[in-house]
């Protein structure tokens, strides 16, 4: 059988019910907050599937890291500036999207409808083995981008996101990173586009059509579910 996606999958050999994956959204932020966090907020989703009754699986499965880039924040300081010294890649990413005054760069801005609001950058996806390729990965990764993206004109990601040796979630992650060969017909499947000749992925929070593709994930996930549960 293959999953709505088009991954083949036994489900027999899922887990748990694919319909009952929760995402558990986490921020920490100091109360005196410095200019770094008010302009970068990261987030931590967590994956948690099912425990039910004398049954060891369930608990947490997975985990992504998104940041929210603000350039308009109350400490007027830019991406960039607060990026310094953080990992390489969101470093190079805030310089890519964001002037020095916490404008978007105008190659940037013509990319999308509107340059007013924020920045959503998806970096790292980890995911159980026995979870990877069953098809529930749109889904999840719809849900956790749009309970984030509101008030954001655009979200970015990268080809090799899951491959950066100096982001610490990534390489402290108890769970296996979801690989870019399958990660890329996700993107795709729930709105994103590729921006060559970089290995960015864009989704324009503007367009209908990555809403409607957020919809149909959450319908592959129903369908899945079902075909667990038959």
């Amino acid at each position: 059988m293959a999953t709505p996606d088009g991954f083949p999958i036994d489900i027999d050999k899922l887990p748990a019910d694919p319909g009952r994956l929760c995402l558990v959204h986490r921020k920490v932020q100091p109360v005196l907050a410095s200019e770094e966090y008010d302009a970068i907020e990261e987030w931590t989703v967590t994956i948690v599937a099912p425990q039910l009754p004398g049954r060891t699986t369930g608990g947490e499965i997975g985990m992504m890291t998104l940041y929210r880039l603000r350039g308009d924040n109350p400490s007027d300081c830019a991406p960039p500036s607060a990026a310094e010294g953080d990992d390489h890649w969101l470093a190079q990413l805030s310089l890519f999207l964001f002037d020095w005054d916490g404008s978007l760069r105008a190659r940037f801005a013509d990319m999308v409808s509107s340059a007013e609001g924020d920045v959503l950058a998806v970096h790292n996806v980890c995911l159980a083995p026995e979870w990877q390729g069953t098809g529930v990965e749109a889904a999840l990764l719809a849900e956790a981008i749009w309970a984030l993206a509101d008030g954001c004109c655009a979200v970015v990601t990268d080809a090799y996101t899951n491959e950066c040796p100096d982001h610490p979630p990534t390489a402290d992650s108890r769970w296996s990173p979801v690989p870019s060969t399958i990660l890329d017909g996700v993107w795709r499947g729930i709105g994103f586009r590729r921006l060559p000749p970089s290995s960015l992925y864009l989704l324009d929070t503007a367009h209908d059509e990555p809403r409607i593709l957020r919809k149909r994930a959450r319908a592959d996930l129903a369908a899945l579910s079902r075909a667990y549960s038959a």
